[in-house]
């Protein structure tokens, strides 16, 4: 303030600015702990990459390449390729013949009663892990070693594959599972938890009714479709025309393949003997007994071997519309024709 006292301050700024050193580049320096970014020189694009693509630098460009515009086979319409939409497509896993003879073999499955898919679910041999498998299709891998007399229903199967348990003398039927009965079958233990009713099986959808209502494939719904309509008739035993086209189709096969069926009808007419079947005597087993006091005809598959499930059961010997109680172990049974009518319809017993 000494050196100052008595001199204009506007005057001292001003002599000060005229001896300080003019502000340029070079003595002009950073704040402490701060670094300067140096500029990218020579560089082409945005942040020191080049504005050409990837495929533009390529010495030899792919089939297709237009130069960066939009190639013509994504111009036109989408076309469904060969395999659009295989992950929703229907897929049986195979089950061989060599393989269902070792678990019979081995005790896994029982042969004296009926094979249906909740058996082979059990058996932990084929894992349902997808959502859309459909069931088993059973293929003729072993059919030289199958001899097993059983009677199994599965969901896929060759015309070997058929000849084979029927040339044993088994029974083999083809049946449709909808995605919410499969659902159970895989874990039936969590669903009668639940407590709920257990639905009924539905039919197969249109591609496929011809399949199963087909005897060559010896499909379920054959004993209930008439020959004359395409109608769903009620005959629970299997008294009509298509149960006899069902045997006919028997016949035929063995024919092909070279071997004898025979038929167990029992009464007084055959006794417990084993009857051929002929092109001469099939229409003899649908005809009434001779014995005025019976009333029953010569069913197609009479014994415990060849029972039917109705084709809106899920589980064997549980009907639709019951409710399993695990805790008390009791099976709640509805009473009334409503739920018949509901559940099952013309098809409950």
């Amino acid at each position: 303030m000494s050196a100052t006292k008595g001199v204009n301050i506007s005057e001292y700024a001003l002599n000060l600015y005229k001896n300080l050193p003019k502000i340029n580049p070079t003595n002009v320096k950073l704040n402490p702990g701060e670094k300067r970014k140096r500029p990218h020189v020579g560089k082409r694009g945005h942040h020191g990459h080049s504005p050409r693509g990837a495929m533009q630098q390529l010495a030899y460009k792919f089939l297709g390449y237009e130069g960066g515009n939009t190639p013509f086979y994504k111009r036109i319409p989408i076309e469904n390729s060969y395999n659009f939409g295989h992950h929703v497509r229907r897929e049986y896993p195979s089950l061989s013949l060599y393989q269902l003879q070792l678990m019979i073999d081995t005790g896994r499955i029982d042969p004296t009663q009926p094979i249906d898919l909740l058996k082979i679910l059990n058996t932990k041999i084929i894992k349902f892990d997808r959502d859309n498998y459909y069931g088993i299709n059973l293929i003729d891998k072993g059919m030289d070693l199958f001899c097993a007399k059983v009677n199994i229903e599965v969901q896929w199967a060759s015309e070997l594959v058929i000849a084979a348990v029927e040339k044993a003398g088994g029974n083999i039927i083809t049946s449709y599972y909808d995605p919410l009965s499969l659902s159970i079958l895989k874990n039936p233990l969590n669903f009668f938890a639940k407590g709920e009713a257990i639905p009924r099986r539905l039919f197969p959808p249109k591609e496929l009714v011809d399949y199963y209502s087909n005897p060559a494939n010896r499909g379920y719904l054959v004993p209930f479709i008439s020959n004359s309509n395409s109608e769903f008739q009620v005959d629970i035993n299997g008294f009509n025309s298509a149960s006899i086209a069902l045997w006919a189709k028997k016949l035929e096969t063995a024919q092909k393949f070279g071997y004898d069926i025979y038929f167990h009808a029992g009464g007084e007419q055959t006794g417990d003997l084993p009857v051929k079947i002929t092109l001469e005597n099939i229409n003899d087993f649908w005809k009434q007994p001779t014995n005025s006091n019976s009333h029953t005809k010569y069913p197609p598959f009479p014994s415990k071997l060849f029972t039917l499930k109705n084709p809106t059961q899920i589980f064997e010997g549980i009907n639709p519309g019951w409710v399993v109680n695990l805790k008390d172990k009791l099976i709640l049974k509805p009473k009334g024709d409503a739920w018949k009518t509901f559940y099952g319809g013309m098809y409950m017993n």
